[in-house]
């Protein structure tokens, strides 16, 4: 089953300092950012911040929508990141990007994102599976998200085949935000 295609779109609301809609395997999420707003210094936490979520099908997608958001409100950031899930089936097989019926019925759900530099930022992993199952989903996250296809020469591995085609995402990001750049600069009337 071939995965969706996302799809986002800079800004998504008029009235917010930033905001993206992201749309990816059947999750369609709007991400606002509005500030900057004096926070108390007794309060003020810059280097951490907080997202609880109850489905991890969902967190790439709000963790795109965010990092969109924010480089929309030209928020200054030191990188970027990407996030992509695996899905392991009942069977053993891989699957980049599941849709939400692959991800219910998988034995075992792994998130990840990387920063620009390539750090391990976050690794969420739901059921059961071994940590061989969860390294090779690392090797097949890290190739989604930064373009470097892993080595699975291993011959009892199986990892769907239609979704290593996709697009790195690090690419992919890169030209959602250039777009809007031309498009910002589009009212000066010459090229960037």
């Amino acid at each position: 089953m071939a995965h969706s295609p996302e799809e986002a779109a800079l800004p998504a609301v008029q009235h917010s300092d930033g905001s993206a809609a992201y749309s990816h395997n059947g999750y369609t999420i709007l991400g606002t950012v509005n500030g900057p707003i004096e926070a108390q210094r007794r309060d003020e936490l810059p280097e951490e911040a907080f997202v609880d979520v109850v489905d991890i099908a969902l967190l790439p997608s709000l963790l795109q929508t965010s990092l969109l958001a924010l480089l929309s409100s030209s928020v200054s950031l030191e990188s970027v990141f990407t996030s992509a899930s695996i899905a392991v089936d009942q069977y053993g097989a891989q699957i980049y990007d599941p849709s939400a019926q692959q991800a219910q019925n998988a034995t075992s759900l792994h998130v990840f994102c990387f920063t620009s530099l390539g750090d391990l930022l976050l690794t969420q992993s739901a059921g059961h599976f071994s940590i061989e199952t969860w390294e090779t989903a690392l090797k097949l996250a890290t190739a989604r998200c930064r373009g470097k296809h892993p080595d699975l020469s291993d011959p009892g591995h199986r990892t769907s085949m239609d979704s290593i085609e996709a697009p790195n995402l690090e690419d992919s990001l890169k030209a959602k935000v250039q777009k809007q750049v031309v498009e910002q600069q589009r009212w000066r009337g010459d090229q960037i």
